[in-house]
């Protein structure tokens, strides 16, 4: 799956981006509100996007909004308690922040309409 992965603080994004990469996911990384919405309005096809709430130039809700009038599954990672509030009332799909790195990608294919594939398991 192509995902657009949208988090200002570069550490965050780095290990956010490494985790969907070793689950097989191609990622667009993007640090602000801006360059995410151009992403989204460009040539740049995704499949998923997954965005901080509090972008330094503009809100993940938003980006969230243009994502999903183009078709694309939004999941919005927060650590902010109001921001949860909202985004439980306007039933947009969030994790609260910090969560377990092996969370995001079961959630990613969620968001997406998948199951998760399935792993082979040896003895």
């Amino acid at each position: 799956m192509r995902v657009l992965l949208v988090e200002d603080s570069a550490d965050v994004r780095t290990l956010l981006a490494a985790t969907l990469r070793e689950e097989g996911h191609e990622v667009i990384e993007a640090a602000d509100f801006a360059s995410a919405a151009a992403l989204l309005a460009g040539s740049e096809a995704c499949d998923a996007v997954v965005a901080d709430v509090r972008l330094p130039d503009g809100s993940g809700i938003a980006l969230a909004d243009l994502a999903q009038d183009a078709g694309i599954p939004t999941l919005l990672c927060t650590g902010d308690i109001d921001a949860m509030v909202t985004l439980g009332r306007q039933n947009i799909r969030h994790l609260r922040k910090p969560f377990p790195l092996d969370a995001l990608p079961h959630w990613m294919w969620e968001v997406a309409g998948y199951a998760a594939p399935r792993r082979n398991i040896q003895p």
